[in-house]
């Protein structure tokens, strides 16, 4: 028998975090984020090692405390603090550490268009600002 679990838009906000119950908003408090170049791991549990470009690993971007806002799942983030880069490329993933720097909570793709975090430009240079101006998460419902 095929699965077909879906979940309500209260259940997918409640996994996000809607101010009464925990979720992923929570987490995500003064969270940092990492971007990365090569071939994301199938998985954030994937430790990932020295074999990838860190474009921020001096200043990471950082979400604010709290990081955002949900209805009907969405997060929507807000003031997100600018990093640093400290490579020069194009990254092709992020992966988003707690405000601690080191537990990690989710892997996503960068892009210019279509992924789950886009830039204007995925043409970064060392030395310049790592920028997001908008940015939503969505645990998705049916």
């Amino acid at each position: 028998m095929a699965t077909n679990f879906k979940l309500s838009n209260a259940a997918a906000s409640a996994c996000a975090g809607n101010g009464v119950n925990l979720g992923l908003l929570p987490l995500l408090a003064g969270a940092k984020i990492h971007l990365y170049d090569g071939t994301q791991p199938t998985h954030p549990d994937i430790a990932i090692g020295t074999s990838y470009n860190d474009f921020c690993s001096a200043v990471p971007v950082t979400l604010a405390s709290p990081a955002g806002t949900v209805s009907n799942g969405v997060i929507t983030m807000g003031t997100v603090t600018s990093g640093t880069c400290t490579y020069t490329g194009t990254p092709t993933w992020f992966r988003i550490y707690a405000s601690d720097g080191s537990t990690v909570l989710a892997d996503g793709t960068v892009g210019e268009a279509g992924c789950d975090l886009n830039f204007n430009t995925t043409d970064f240079i060392s030395g310049g600002t790592i920028a997001v101006s908008s940015w939503t998460i969505t645990v998705p419902a049916h």
